[in-house]
């Protein structure tokens, strides 16, 4: 069967919510098949979730796919013409990986007939500061090679597990608290930025808060942190060390910038996390527009300057705004 098949499957599940049994299963074993297979489903679902739902068509998605491809391979022209000073991280190793978004955000179900056991697992790649919107509107930054996992029912308890390194700006909810599990330690919160830090191989996990307040707990201790400072937990001994005062390499892989097939909107996004400023997007065909670049500072007259070039659209600084105004989808 036509891989083109599935890819229809896909769009179908997206559109009506559900999919007959024995397309469910279907679906299921290709899905299994191949990690190809996976990535080509969750590019098909980052194209659903940019645009509404009269613009989502089977032949939009195929569209879509091909667009990836040839927007790179623009790209590499642009760079080269315009002789860029920021560099551009590999633009041929991203046309060999067209259908790798930087996060991978798939349904795994520990029986196929079963669907009681459903979590979602997020995993970036080799990249850093990949963002993920969770559906509390709360927003997660990945380290490289990180895991999140979560339930459906996020909506009814917000807890994550996490694997790796991750930057959290959590949305306040006086009502819901956050939580983010790594082995024995909870971080807790109510709405606030931190970073934790659990990378398999490591001896201990670290917290840092950033802004608000966490309470970070093990079975037998929790402890208190205020912005600025940060604690260790260390596995073998199962114990926390002192509260300290951060170091500023706690989160200085979060100062860079990465993108990876990034849709624009999410890029203004992070640029306005980063910065304080707001953006006005003017031609709403740019939303969409896939993005990839790497900036080993986070430079924001760089990061303009270069997406002015590959979208050939015009950015102008307006009293409280940035305008982004004309441009097109490479």
């Amino acid at each position: 069967m036509k891989d083109e098949t599935y890819h229809l499957l896909i769009y179908k599940k997206l559109r009506d919510g559900k999919l007959k049994p024995d397309e469910t299963k279907l679906l299921e074993d290709w899905l299994r098949a191949s990690a190809d297979h996976r990535k080509t489903a969750l590019e098909i679902e980052n194209i659903w979730k940019a645009l509404t739902p009269d613009e989502v068509t089977p032949e939009h998605m195929r569209t879509q796919l091909t667009a990836l491809k040839n927007r790179i391979r623009e790209q590499e022209t642009e760079a080269a013409r315009t002789h860029s000073r920021v560099r551009i991280r590999s633009w041929i190793a991203a046309a060999a990986a067209i259908l790798i978004t930087g996060i991978i955000a798939l349904r795994f179900f520990d029986s196929p007939n079963e669907t009681k056991n459903e979590h979602l697992v997020f995993m970036s790649n080799d990249s850093i500061n990949q963002m993920l919107r969770l559906p509390d509107s709360s927003v997660v930054w990945f380290n490289r090679n990180s895991q999140l996992r979560y339930s459906p029912a996020f909506d009814r308890g917000r807890r994550v597990s996490l694997v790796g390194e991750a930057y959290f700006q959590i949305r306040h909810d006086a009502t819901r608290t956050f939580v983010v599990e790594t082995g024995q330690v909870e971080t807790i919160v109510q709405g606030t930025s931190f970073n934790v830090r659990a990378v398999p191989g490591e001896p201990a996990m670290e917290v840092t808060l950033v802004e608000g307040k966490v309470l970070v707990k093990s079975p037998e201790t929790q402890i208190g942190l205020s912005p600025g400072q940060s604690i260790r937990y260390d596995l073998a001994n199962q114990s926390f060390g002192h509260v300290q005062q951060a170091s500023p390499s706690s989160t200085a892989w979060h100062d860079e910038l990465q993108f990876r097939n990034t849709p624009l909107k999410d890029v203004f996004a992070q640029l306005t996390h980063f910065h304080g400023v707001r953006f006005s997007i003017e031609n709403p065909v740019l939303t969409a527009c896939l993005y990839t670049a790497y900036f080993p500072k986070n430079d924001l007259k760089a990061v303009l300057s270069n997406i002015e070039a590959v979208f050939e659209c015009k950015i102008e600084k307006t009293n409280d705004e940035y305008r982004v105004m004309g441009g097109r989808c490479m």
